[in-house]
């Protein structure tokens, strides 16, 4: 992901068990645990790397960096296969009793140039192999999480995320910042949620407009709001989403 003199890069398969910010690199002792590298280009056009950026809580096969989204001085970075069965804000990190749930952490970068986490970010409704952090998407302080392995029979906004009838149906989470401090903005599904559609898979976020792709979702129609049959397997489809 890049924004204006800034490039961060993922390793999802990096294998150190360093935590936080310019740890242990050469530690590896946590395979696969995944590695954002940030780099920066200064007024000559010389690009150097500016911090290495690993996990809070750091864990094998954690794919730290399986999605990125960078805007200014604010990364954010998903983690699809994190374990722990916190929920939505800066809860507890080393409870890894949900396999595969996914988190997103925030960071945040200052004057001087330093990297700091601002955020450790779980969906509301954790839940082992929902997947959170395999996309997200940042647009000043509105960031967008999906989590397509997500199993809820909801559609459409806020609905009821604890009927898990749907199996890796996909949802969609927005979280919002204010004065630093980040909250849940919604908790998002398609109106015509279906088992195995995978929505949440892509998602991206400008100003008012969030879009949200399902690849595997089932409807035969076509164009504008088609009918919500299931008559084209896999065809996949995309929703888009206003805030007023």
């Amino acid at each position: 992901s890049v924004s204006g003199d800034t490039l961060a890069v993922s390793a999802l398969e990096e294998d150190s068990a360093a935590t936080g910010i310019d740890g242990d690199a050469a530690d590896n002792m946590a395979p696969q645990s995944g590695a954002v590298y940030v780099f920066a280009r200064d007024a000559g056009g010389q690009w150097s790397q500016q911090t290495y950026l690993k996990a809070s809580n750091t864990g094998a096969n954690d794919n730290f960096g399986a999605a990125l989204a960078l805007d200014g001085n604010t990364l954010a970075v998903g983690a699809r296969y994190e374990d722990s069965d916190a929920d939505t804000v800066n809860g507890g990190q080393l409870d890894d009793t949900a396999f595969n749930a996914g988190a997103a952490y925030v960071f945040v970068r200052d004057l001087a140039g330093l990297w700091s986490q601002q955020a450790y970010l779980k969906s509301a409704n954790s839940g082992a192999r929902d997947e959170f952090g395999s996309s997200i998407a940042l647009s000043g302080d509105a960031l967008v999480v999906g989590a397509p392995g997500e199993a809820s029979a909801a559609t459409g906004l806020n609905g009821d995320a604890a009927d898990d009838s749907a199996g890796e149906a996909g949802a969609a989470y927005l979280f919002t910042r204010a004065a630093g401090a980040w909250s849940p903005g919604g908790y998002i599904k398609a109106s015509n949620t279906g088992a195995e559609d995978a929505f949440g898979s892509a998602v991206a976020v400008a100003g008012d407009t969030l879009v949200a792709g399902a690849p595997l979702e089932d409807s035969g129609g076509t164009g504008i709001d088609p009918a919500s049959d299931n008559d084209a397997a896999d065809a996949g489809a995309g929703y888009v989403f206003l805030r007023n």
